[in-house]
């Protein structure tokens, strides 16, 4: 009687340490897992997205300045050309915009989310694309890089018409 007890709880222990086991091997993986989706996402689309954005901000934050400075200079001779002024208009605009711009509304979209918010019965690209924008607060991720080059076609512009470019 007492072998068939001990074989019964040695048979429990056994059970319960290996699903235990098979839990934190799960868990560990899914960690690991975690880590190198996040090491990769962060080096191939937050590094290069954010890194443009913020040259982006900078640059046209420094010319901004440079043509305000331009600006009160001249006004203290015969005035800014109206050229001047046009350009110190036009990088107030681009500054502000880039400024309401986050890194959420120009990164370009994950597949993997999409797919996931698919399996979870929202069927169109673009409706899924949408709905992961909404639950993280942003706006379409298509607008976000079309408002981006747009800006940048737009510094772009007055950098080499300075003879910056």
């Amino acid at each position: 009687m007492e072998s068939g007890t001990a074989d019964r709880e040695w048979n429990s222990l056994a059970e319960k340490y290996t699903n235990d086991g098979y839990r934190e091997g799960i868990t560990a993986g899914k960690e690991a897992h975690l880590q190198e989706g996040f090491d990769q996402g962060f080096s191939e689309t937050g590094v290069p997205v954010g890194r443009n954005l913020g040259n982006m901000r900078g640059t046209a934050a420094a010319l901004l300045q440079y043509l305000t400075q331009t600006q009160s200079h001249a006004s203290s001779d015969a005035g800014p050309s109206p050229q001047v002024r046009a350009d110190l208009e036009e990088m107030k605009f681009i500054t502000q915009r880039l400024a309401e711009l986050q890194f959420r509304d120009v990164a370009p979209r994950d597949a993997e989310a999409i797919a996931h918010a698919r399996e979870h019965g929202i069927e169109e690209e673009e409706d899924a694309g949408q709905h992961l924008a909404n639950a993280l607060g942003g706006m379409k991720t298509v607008d976000g890089q079309t408002r981006l080059k747009e800006l940048s076609d737009r510094l772009h512009a007055i950098l080499t018409r300075m003879g910056l470019q």
